[in-house]
């Protein structure tokens, strides 16, 4: 079989998600749907496919919710957001398969993506992995101690668990991030900052958001869905 070079493989994957973006009409995305689907399973990659539908399940449900209060479109656009999510989905699992971090450098250098943006870049990926690694310390610390790991996705002690060290992580967040903001207004720096304490904390919506957004993911991570 051909080698696709890294770089064609970005360009055919930002094709076909223009592609998908721009369709309007909810049969011809599952027609391409279903297309897609025929090239995971012909490719013997359905288990993953399976896999990255049940970790994206939860943003499928908020798709449809958003259907449900959206005022023109209703359960139509509920549909087609839902199509066009699990379309992306299709095309990540055949266009990215086996698709390392040095591949993704040389793909994003043949198509002549700017120094910045790829900085940019690396440092998500990078930042994952070292998410990843607090994770598997946080789940083996736990598992010593004699806690219950993988018992289903509705464990809720260990939820609240996982709660209390998120928590505990964003309060060492604030206050690294506050002696680091100190040391740059001695430096000249005149911007306000998100939080400035801890007691408008719960005040500030934007940063729950970010909580719970950060929450789902250790909650992704912990249970083996997104590595």
């Amino acid at each position: 079989m051909m080698k696709v070079q890294p770089g064609s493989k970005l360009l055919i994957y930002l094709i076909g998600i223009l592609t998908v973006l721009a369709v309007r009409h909810w049969q011809v995305l599952i027609i391409i749907g279903f297309g897609l689907l025929f090239l995971n399973i012909f490719l013997k990659k359905f288990r993953e496919v399976w896999q990255r539908l049940c970790v994206a399940s939860p943003f499928l449900l908020t798709a449809v919710i958003l259907g449900f209060f959206h005022k023109r479109g209703g359960w139509v656009f509920g549909r087609i957001l839902v199509l066009k999510l699990v379309n992306i989905v299709f095309l990540n699992n055949i266009v990215f398969s086996n698709f390392t971090e040095k591949d993704l450098i040389v793909g994003m250098g043949q198509f002549g993506i700017p120094q910045i943006i790829r900085a940019i870049i690396l440092f998500i990926f990078r930042y994952r992995e070292l998410l990843k690694e607090e994770i598997n310390q946080l789940k083996l610390a736990r598992k010593l101690r004699g806690g219950s790991i993988g018992l289903g996705w509705f464990n809720l002690q260990e939820y609240l668990d996982l709660g209390q060290v998120i928590g505990a992580g964003l309060i060492r967040a604030l206050d690294r991030g506050d002696r680091i903001y100190q040391a740059m207004c001695l430096r000249g720096l005149r911007i306000r900052t998100l939080v400035q304490s801890h007691k408008n904390l719960y005040d500030n919506w934007l940063l729950l958001v970010l909580m719970g957004l950060m929450s789902g993911v250790i909650i992704l991570l912990d249970k083996g869905g997104i590595f």
